[in-house]
């Protein structure tokens, strides 16, 4: 039998007739920073991944920064520690740095390229605030033992889902077992907007905070210099939504 060789795409990004419409809508109605457009996204992802709250960002590292970013109204400090897995995309490393933390890193398992479960508690000490569980590429982590292991030293769960929403773990899609998640809309990636992110919670409390952060701390649906936390410039626009 004849070899065959396929190749498969990877990051090649095509805007569609439909794509250009909505950019066109938004600028027609004069919406390029915010508006109804970035409201049905977040809306959309919602009702299409089961998240009861989503926040979109300017791109997937800014989702990842804020998430941790949310951890200070949870009683974390500045140099307080973060767990990761020891290989993945430098945008995790440095999203925990950005936010004032530091990484604690935990190797991975050979057969997954995911963190070892079996040795997360070794790196937990009365810095660690939270554990980021990165699915690489689209498979899912040990969420099971790793919210088993959140739950007994009161940490917080970031599921980093960039590169694997729409995937599951024991009949959950990637991103709803968590206390937060994670996505990445980056031209590699699953859905493209050529850059983009987007945070999602179950959590009200959790939202409030990822909606002042992305806002430069401001109250959230305030427009006036009312800054209640250290934020940052990280709101997706229209033309992206």
């Amino acid at each position: 039998m004849a070899r065959q060789d396929y190749r498969i795409s990877f990051g090649d990004l095509k805007v569609s007739e439909r794509a250009k419409e909505y950019v066109k809508d938004a600028l027609d109605t004069n919406y390029v920073s915010g508006g109804p457009r970035v409201r049905e996204f977040e809306d959309g992802w919602g009702i299409l991944f089961g998240h009861k709250y989503s926040v979109a960002m300017s791109n997937g590292t800014a989702a990842n920064t804020a998430a941790c970013m949310a951890l200070y109204d949870f009683g974390a400090t500045r140099g307080d520690e973060i767990i990761a897995p020891a290989l993945a995309f430098a945008a995790v490393g440095n999203s925990i740095m950005q936010a004032g933390f530091e990484p604690a890193f935990v190797d991975i398992r050979r057969d997954t390229m995911n963190i070892d479960s079996d040795l997360i508690e070794r790196r937990i000490n009365n810095k660690t605030r939270a554990i980021i569980a990165v699915h690489t590429m689209g498979k899912p982590c040990d969420m099971e033992r790793i919210m088993e292991i959140a739950k007994e030293y009161d940490l917080k769960v970031i599921e980093d889902c960039c590169e694997a929403y729409g995937g599951t773990y024991s009949g959950r899609y990637n991103g709803t077992i968590g206390d937060l998640s994670t996505s990445s809309f980056y031209v590699a990636h699953i859905i493209s907007c050529g850059d983009g992110g987007m945070v999602s919670t179950s959590d009200p409390e959790i939202e409030s905070v990822l909606r002042s952060i992305k806002d430069h701390g401001r109250r959230p649906g305030s427009m006036y210099f009312d800054h209640e936390r250290h934020g940052a410039n990280f709101r997706m626009n229209a033309l992206t939504a």
